[in-house]
């Protein structure tokens, strides 16, 4: 038994003794008495010394029942509390309790009352009791424990004069409490009374009670209300414990076997261990383990900027207001548990008499930058206002904008690595690349710092995109670039197509240094050679007019088509002078004529509003922004370049990223985008855009009348008096516009109506779904 650490002394009403080891004490056990008006009255005391608090169960109080004389199963066992009175025992759960709340003067005091009567019976208790001053050895036949206790037994008189501080104290709200016990019991049937630990013989039933038992053990955790300083009450050696001991119920064995194993398990205390989801309110328990030390300290971080108080590093307590006469107690001591990593707090004092503070100490930058990381990762671009509303809502307390402004930083370090090491990291994921996606182009130029290689520029062209554009796309490309934001300064070159649905296609892109002639002459090089354009024969380009962009093309392609973005064309025209919304719309009136006397007749206009803006114009060849001068090989009639600033947009949350992740995130933007356009399902045979463009041009078909003309031909007349002729054999049309997009316009959809055709069959096959799969 637990109680048998040292051999225990009989003394005579002396003074306990005084022992060296925090883990003992002694029971000072009144028994033969009843509770009464919130008093033990008729009863003697015995004493047991050399009592171990780390191993103390209630089979020992079962024990220490029989061994004085009592049936257990009919025993209740009480502590006193002051705030509670008389508290009852019943499971382990209680007897951690009632460890805990052992004075300092290491005698606690324990009360034996019975279940069923308002007092002892005189024969059981007299029978029973041992002579004063002599030496009693009780041995049980039991194996639940070994005790060798001998007790000194004396009577004593608790009437009033004889009370203790604590019984006084006690008044009527222990009586009153202690009644309506006694009412309860009165009240229950016998089964109910009966203590099932005990009274169970089959191997079932006394399984089920432990298992309740431990449940009931596992979630204790100490009273942080309880003013006194708490001392742990020990730490149990794990060499005491083997797998061979701890023998199951199911085993086949018999039962004296099963209880002796099963309560030789249940004599260490098991506290709660703490996990990484406690830190974000992190409680504090006598007991309490970490898996190591500096698990410990983080949760004491934690704990310091929750409650807001200054705490001190030296065997941690609370160094409070220095105003305060008395200091504050709050104090918490851990240490290592033997030699392993394991760490266990052996001195808690949990109350505070200190305020709490606006800032603390231990709210650092690096400290807010990993308590908030989860935030940040959701919220990269969270402003330094919002942060620090953020942390005043959590944890009530003022920290700095530099303080803010720092642990962004080092949470973006820490997010997406270093500068530096993501460069080094480089050459890796490029051949990474090559290996995972077959045909891709991935060329990097260096240049040399001695002897090390300094990333200059890089060149990426997966191979599935490739394929892609050249067996499913137009032949239309638009270039343009945009700044990298963040630390490492640069430019995103790119190439976009345009897919069957009138979609942005991104082909190929670079990350150089800065844009100019020579950037764009190094990435034209190695993109026309990747996709197989020789001369520009049939070929469209589509550019902002970006520095040195214009000149590397002509350089390399004098014969494709270079178109102008008429959007950047107006705004140069705007910066010149010419404003208003009249020149504005004969200029996009200019831009969207189809055909050359259309056009003569816009210009004409802007000749009459103003004279400048017409020689502006007339200094821009008309090939590179009007559709009337445009080539109707390629089958696109697009005036802006607005592909590529989707494709600068789509990539934004990137571009201020490092190297390898702003790739990587590139890359990953491809590959969800090319899976998501694979899986949409098309109503048509065409794509969404080109039927809603056909469906708008079917309602202005309503205002054309169409004559057949023999040979496939129809002669078209609008009701604004214009006149066209419709080939549908040869797919064209006098305005123009079928033969620059391929989708039939208002004048061939009324001819069409006219032959009783389907007017989805003649668009143009690139805008079917077969050749959008190709894609």
């Amino acid at each position: 038994m637990s109680l048998d650490v040292l051999p225990l002394q009989v003394r005579n009403r002396g003074p306990p003794p005084k022992y060296s080891d925090p883990d003992l004490f002694s029971l000072e056990i009144h028994h033969g008495g009843y509770i009464l008006e919130g008093k033990y009255v008729q009863g003697k005391v015995t004493w047991a010394d050399n009592c171990n608090a780390d191993h103390l169960s209630m089979l020992d109080l079962f024990d220490v029942a029989i061994c004085l004389g009592y049936e257990h199963q009919k025993i209740q066992y009480h502590y006193w509390n002051k705030r509670r009175g008389f508290v009852p025992i019943k499971v382990d759960a209680h007897v951690v309790e009632f460890v805990e709340h052992t004075p300092t003067s290491k005698v606690q005091p324990l009360y034996l009352s019975y279940k069923h009567q308002p007092h002892f019976p005189e024969s059981q208790a007299s029978a029973s009791t041992p002579q004063l001053g002599l030496e009693v050895e009780v041995e049980t036949e039991t194996d639940v424990g070994e005790l060798g206790n001998q007790f000194v037994e004396v009577d004593v008189d608790l009437d009033d004069d004889g009370d203790d501080e604590a019984d006084n104290e006690g008044g009527n709200e222990a009586n009153d409490s202690e009644d309506d016990e006694a009412e309860d019991d009165d009240s229950e049937t016998d089964i109910e009374l009966i203590d099932s630990e005990f009274e169970q013989s089959d191997e079932e039933g006394l399984k089920t009670v432990l298992e309740e038992d431990d449940n009931l053990f596992d979630k204790h955790v100490v009273d942080e209300e309880n003013e006194e300083y708490n001392e742990e009450p020990g730490e149990v050696d794990s060499e005491d414990y083997n797998t061979d001991e701890l023998v199951s119920l199911d085993e086949e064995s018999d039962e004296d076997e099963v209880v002796k194993n099963r309560s030789r398990r249940r004599k260490a205390p098991r506290f709660k261990q703490f996990t990484e989801f406690d830190l974000l309110k992190p409680t504090f328990h006598l007991g309490m383990e970490f898996t190591n030390m500096e698990q410990c300290k983080e949760a004491i971080r934690y704990y310091a900027v929750s409650c807001a108080r200054p705490l001190k590093w030296v065997r941690l307590k609370c160094e409070g207001d220095n105003k305060q006469k008395v200091p504050c107690p709050w104090m918490l001591y851990a240490s290592h548990v033997g030699k392993g990593p394991t760490t266990k707090i052996k001195t808690y004092v949990p109350r505070h008499t200190c305020g709490r503070r606006q800032r603390t100490k231990y709210a650092t930058s690096s400290w807010l930058s990993k308590r908030f990381d989860e935030e940040l990762r959701d919220n990269p671009n969270m402003k330094v206002t919002d942060f620090m509303k953020l942390i005043r809502k959590q944890y009530a307390i003022d920290v700095t904008e530099a303080q803010v402004y720092k642990a962004k930083s080092f949470a973006k370090l820490r997010i997406q690595g270093s500068i530096q090491e993501q460069y080094g990291k480089l050459w890796d994921y490029c051949e990474e690349l090559k290996s995972n996606n077959p045909g891709s182009t991935v060329i990097v130029k260096t240049d040399l710092q001695g002897e090390n290689p300094i990333f200059k520029r890089i060149y990426i062209c997966f191979g599935a995109l490739k394929k892609g554009f050249v067996e499913g796309c137009r032949a239309v490309v638009g270039f343009d670039g945009c700044h990298i934001k963040g630390f490492h300064p640069g430019q995103i070159l790119s190439a976009v197509g345009v897919d069957g649905n009138n979609g942005m296609y991104p082909i190929a892109f670079a990350v150089v240094e800065v844009e100019n002639t020579e950037t764009w002459s190094w990435f034209f090089d190695i993109f026309f050679q990747d996709v197989g354009i020789q001369n520009g024969n049939g070929w469209i380009f589509i550019t902002d007019k970006q520095k040195g962009l214009g000149n590397a093309l002509h350089a390399l392609m004098l014969n494709a088509e270079h178109r102008h973005c008429v959007r950047h064309l107006h705004n140069n025209f705007k910066l010149t002078g010419h404003t208003g919304n009249a020149l504005k719309q004969r200029l996009w009136a200019a831009a969207r004529a189809t055909t050359i006397p259309v056009f003569e007749v816009e210009m004409e206009q802007m000749l009459g509003q103003s004279e400048a803006a017409y020689k502006w114009l007339e200094e821009r060849p008309a090939a590179h922004w009007s559709r009337s001068h445009f080539s109707t090989v390629p089958k696109c009639d697009i005036l802006l370049n607005n592909l590529c600033e989707c494709f600068n947009a789509a990539i934004l949350e990137a571009r201020d990223k490092p190297i390898v992740t702003l790739l990587e995130r590139i890359r990953t933007y491809f590959m969800l985008r090319m899976a998501r356009l694979r899986e949409i399902v098309w109503p048509h045979e065409v794509g969404p855009r080109i039927f809603a463009i056909v469906e708008k041009n079917s309602i202005e078909s309503g205002h054309c009348i169409a004559s057949y003309a023999g040979g496939g031909k129809y002669q078209v007349n609008s009701m604004l008096g214009a006149m066209f002729v419709v080939d549908l054999e040869r797919h064209t049309c006098t305005c123009r516009k079928w033969d620059l997009s391929g989708i039939p316009c208002p004048h061939d959809l009324a001819a069409i109506a006219k032959s009783e055709h389907r007017p989805l069959d003649f668009a143009h096959a690139l805008y079917k779904r077969p050749a959008y799969d190709r894609a």
